[in-house]
């Protein structure tokens, strides 16, 4: 009876072993040829913050003169924006030589020539745009003399 106990428990022990060999391979198996749908979201954002137009200061524009305007972008966003070549879309003359130096004193000779549209990186200073022309009337009255003269710009 030993003999017998014995070849049963190396039979029960033979089939054990097999099925764990052969569940191990199909697990092995299954790992490797798995498959799976799935579904994920993402939000973008809603909307960027303006970009500010930058222009080269102009010192000492004098009547009859036109002077060459390029400048620079300042992007308050953390990503690129990309921005439409910017158009001047007026002057103004600060408030204490408006009343004697009216804006028709100044007009532009021409739009900035840069690319149609620019990539500006994140932060101050970024991309460039350049080629405008502005003139100052040869016609100035002496009210202009010491006028902040802003050039207002746009981009869409």
């Amino acid at each position: 009876m030993n003999i017998v106990q014995w070849s049963q428990r190396v039979s029960i022990g033979s089939v054990v072993a097999g099925t764990l060999v052969a569940l191990t391979a199909t697990a092995a198996f299954a790992y490797w040829t798995a498959t799976g749908t799935g579904t994920g979201t993402a939000a973008a954002a809603t909307t960027a913050q303006g970009v500010t137009i930058t222009q080269t200061t102009l010192s000492n524009w004098q009547p009859n003169e036109t002077r060459t305007v390029s400048g620079s972008f300042n992007n308050p966003n953390s990503y690129t924006v990309t921005v439409n070549r910017p158009t001047i879309t007026g002057f103004s003359v600060d408030s204490g030589h408006s009343a004697n130096c009216p804006t028709s004193t100044f007009s532009i000779v021409s739009q900035p020539t840069s690319a149609a549209t620019i990539d500006v990186a994140s932060g101050n200073g970024n991309g460039s745009w350049s080629g405008a022309q502005v003139k100052m009337a040869d016609t100035a009255a002496d009210g202009c003399k010491g006028a902040t003269v802003s050039i207002a710009y746009a981009s869409n």
